[in-house]
């Protein structure tokens, strides 16, 4: 260990951009130099980069050209901060970024500039690996540390300085043999990473500043945010009553979604004398459980599938092999913070990881492991489930451990389940069940093991595969047929799904050739010859001897689709798929194992049992239906449409009148959210707005076209005016935090399923017999429940949380066309519809 402390630089700086190659410059620059463990300088300097500063970057920084017009070029300080810099260790947050930039910068005026740098971004991943995200906004609110002034470069300057120190006291924490071991992995990384976890001692920069921690909302407050009141306790006094009549029911609002402070009321309830399992999709509602459980001192465990726990002795065994395999910087960083983090936890759950953190793809790249066995930590999480009063799930982790009766969740069963979103349950099923043939990848493989097969000499399984290949090849032939009869205007790479009527020739096709694969298979795994080629050959075609079996099961109730992806109108990655239609008693009969089950439809349910005069879409074997009375409606949110309806006009056009009718009426707003139908209106609107100047005060944000929703929602946290477009999925997912007390939400268009979404043309495929207008009865069999469904769930969801936002929905069809009235009529009682 070193005993001289070295002089250490925290740096930050704020540019024009990424590129010092192509024009950018420094516009702001920042500096805390640390001798012996004591700031003792602060350096900030505004600079002149002599050009204008592009809209987006004042946006961020709030730096403007008026600022800058007075400072001196980078020129004129350049060796002033060259001296002031060029001994220390360099500390940044991204020091790909600043050092590299200031590197490019030195070298105009010949001054060498290679310090031995240290990246808090890739420290935080190895020492905050629970952290939602790992920029300075979100590691702020992670440590509870206030941070308003981000993107000024002194303030992310000293933000670094109170992360690092941080991270230097989890990294002395660790027992001396963890942070050996913690040391080796890193020692491959970079000589800053290494260099911290040996002597983190250097980093604790004194004195340590009292930071005021966020204040965290305490059970009662968080309690308020639920809204219970007179109405849900009645609701729930009903449901109960009705519940304790009938233990295994299906619950559901005729008019409306069964609103958030039912729901939560009723577990209230519930844990006052019951241990209960929750099955949820959904973030927020599993927050606000949280809350619940917490204000009634219960206990709550998540569980998990066996796979979304780490195998420690999986882990252990790739470390051990670091030395005699070539693995990049990026997967020991992985490497390195999953094994800081199992070191401070018992129950391994990677859920708790974030999600860049993927130790189960490095563990499949570098040590042929799935992390799949049932790992002590899988096991120490039921016994932790057994002692809980409350048990959270996904409806597929629900599925998977109760689907098959075993000791070790026997005592579960005197629990009672309520589902939280019937139609995410059986949704999660249907998917779970999913059979896939991914022809493509079986193609590739075998052609690569005939290959192999021809220099081995074995000619009879030679032969076998050869045949199985061309059969291969048929099949993909046959599909390819079809799909080229869809023209596609687009040039790039899109992704492209057919539904296969059950009935036709293609599918008897698929069935005979799929049956001769089969044979070919049965035969090949009986020689043994696979062996002598690859040693997990055997597996493999064993896996596909099943996925094949699957496809020749006749079964009315499948939905039998082809998705590939094209890419300047040829096909690649061609996989069959085939799922449940419908939800047969044998897919859920481990529902009547438990003492109590609720499952709570948001509505549509007896709509779909109705729909086609099928009676059984889920067959829930020894279920009840209950229904709400009439009598539980509160007023509900009120919707404008505010524009003149015109027929048969282009999206294109709509979304130019949209952006005009923003300029007009909107910019006293501070936030605006956009809900469309799918990624590409989102991406046509984003550049639509981008092009109003009258939208510059704006940071205008799209879904899938600037970053993904986690980003945009951290983006919101830091500007004061924003535009956000989201997809109706996108908006639904999370519970989107209002930023300001009011704002805009747009719906753009009522929220449809497509006509041709393989699910929808499976439903017609199966259920519908020929009738003169066959499009139209499709339509409102099919289409228009969904429709009015979503329509539901949006404008409870705009009650729930966002009651101080106007509400306008902008469909220049609704007016024109023949279901207007049942929309109204269907929606009416849950939100009153103006007309400007």
């Amino acid at each position: 260990m070193s005993n001289k402390y070295p002089r250490i630089a925290i740096v930050d700086l704020e540019a024009t951009g990424p590129n010092i190659e192509d024009g950018d410059e420094i516009i702001q620059l920042a500096a805390l130099i640390i001798e012996n463990n004591q700031v003792v300088e602060e350096r900030s300097q505004t600079i002149n980069p002599g050009r204008s500063i592009p809209e987006p970057i004042q946006k961020l920084t709030g730096i403007t050209d008026q600022d800058v017009a007075g400072c001196p070029s980078f020129e004129e300080i350049a060796k002033e901060w060259y001296d002031l810099l060029y001994d220390c260790y360099f500390v940044a947050h991204n020091t790909a970024f600043d050092l590299k930039v200031l590197q490019e910068e030195f070298a105009k005026y010949h001054l060498t500039f290679n310090p031995k740098s240290i990246d808090t971004v890739k420290l935080s991943k190895i020492f905050l690996p629970e952290a939602k995200g790992f920029n300075l906004m979100e590691l702020s609110m992670e440590l509870g540390i206030p941070f308003t002034d981000a993107h000024q470069a002194i303030e992310d300057a000293r933000m670094t300085r109170y992360l690092i120190t941080e991270l230097a006291q989890r990294c002395l924490n660790l027992e001396p043999t963890e942070r050996s071991i913690l040391q080796s992995i890193t020692q491959k990384i970079d000589f800053g990473t290494s260099f911290f976890v040996s002597e983190p001692e250097h980093f604790i920069i004194k004195p340590n500043l009292e930071v005021t921690q966020l204040p965290e909302l305490e059970p009662t407050e968080s309690l308020d945010i639920i809204h219970h009141d007179a109405l849900s306790s009645s609701k729930v006094d009903y449901i109960l009553n009705q519940w304790n009549q009938n233990p295994h029911s299906i619950l559901e609002d005729p008019i409306r979604p069964i609103d958030t402070a039912t729901m939560m009321t009723l577990i209230e309830r519930m844990l006052e004398h019951h241990s209960t399992i929750i099955v949820t999709e959904q973030e927020s509602t599993q927050l606000k459980i949280k809350m619940i459980a917490c204000h009634q001192q219960c206990n709550v465990v998540h569980l998990r599938h066996p796979r979304r726990y780490l195998c420690r002795e999986q882990l252990i065994k790739l470390v051990h092999l670091l030395d005699q395999i070539k693995i990049n910087s990026h997967d020991l960083t992985i490497v390195a913070a999953t094994y800081y983090w199992q070191t401070t936890r018992t129950i391994l759950d990677l859920t708790t990881l974030n999600q860049e953190l993927d130790i189960v793809g490095v563990l499949q790249r570098y040590h042929k492991s799935e992390s799949s066995i049932f790992s002590n930590s899988y096991y120490d999480a039921i016994e932790k489930a057994k002692k809980a009063d409350i048990i959270m799930m996904t409806p597929v982790d629900f599925h998977y451990l109760f689907n098959s009766p075993s000791d070790l969740y026997e005592s579960f069963m005197d629990r009672s389940v309520i589902i939280l979103d019937a139609f995410d349950y059986f949704n999660s099923i249907s998917d779970y069940s999913e059979l896939k043939l991914p022809i493509s990848e079986g193609l590739t493989l075998w052609s690569r093991w005939l290959h192999l097969f021809s220099e081995a000499g074995l000619d009879y399984s030679y032969q076998l595969l050869d045949q199985l290949i061309q059969s291969g090849y048929q099949l993909t032939d046959s599909l390819i047929r079809v799909l080229k009869q869809f023209d596609s205007s687009s040039k790039q790479q899109e992704s492209v799904s057919l539904t296969i009527d059950a009935t036709d020739h293609l599918a008897e096709k698929i069935h005979q050739t799929v049956q001769r694969m089969v044979r070919i298979v049965n035969e090949l795994i009986q020689l043994d010859s696979l062996s002598i080629i690859d040693q997990d050959a055997n597996e493999v075609i064993n896996q596909w001897q099943q996925r094949l079996t699957g496809f020749i099961m006749k079964d009315s109730n499948q939905l039998l689709y082809l998705t590939a992806t094209r890419i300047r109108n040829e096909f690649y990655r061609l996989v069959l798929l085939k799922k449940p239609l419908i939800l047969e008693s044998n897919y859920l009969k481990y529902l009547n194992q438990f003492n109590q089950v609720l499952l709570i439809s948001l509505g549509g349910y007896q709509d779909y049992q109705q729909q086609w005069g099928y009676h059984r879409w889920v067959d829930l074997d020894g279920f009840d239906y209950l229904k709400l009375p009439l009598s539980f409606y509160p007023p509900g949110v009120r919707v404008s449409l505010p524009i003149e309806y015109l027929a048969r006009v282009q999206d294109i056009e709509r979304m130019e009148d949209l952006a005009e009718y923003m300029s007009k009426h909107f910019m006293d707003h501070a936030t605006i959210i956009i809900i469309v139908s799918n990624k590409q209106q989102a991406k046509s609107l984003y550049h639509i707005l981008m092009d109003r100047p009258s939208l510059d005060s704006y940071l205008i944000q799209a879904q899938s076209v600037t970053s993904n929703r986690h980003k945009i929602r951290r983006r919101m946290i830091e500007q004061d005016k924003n535009i956000i477009i989201l997809t109706r999925k996108g908006f639904l997912s999370e519970e989107w935090q209002q930023f300001n007390h009011e704002g805009v939400i747009i719906l753009f268009n009522l929220p449809f399923v497509a006509m041709n979404h393989v699910w929808l043309q499976g439903q017609i495929s199966l259920f519908n017999a020929p009738h003169p207008n066959q499009n139209y009865d499709n339509f409102k069999a099919v289409q228009l429940p969904q429709m009015i469904l979503n329509m539901k769930r949006l404008l409870i969801r705009f009650n729930e949380d966002y009651p101080e936002y106007a509400i306008y929905l902008w469909d220049q069809r609704i007016m024109t066309k023949e279901y207007s009235q049942t929309v109204f009529a269907q929606l009416n009682k849950l939100a009153q519809f103006e007309i400007e």
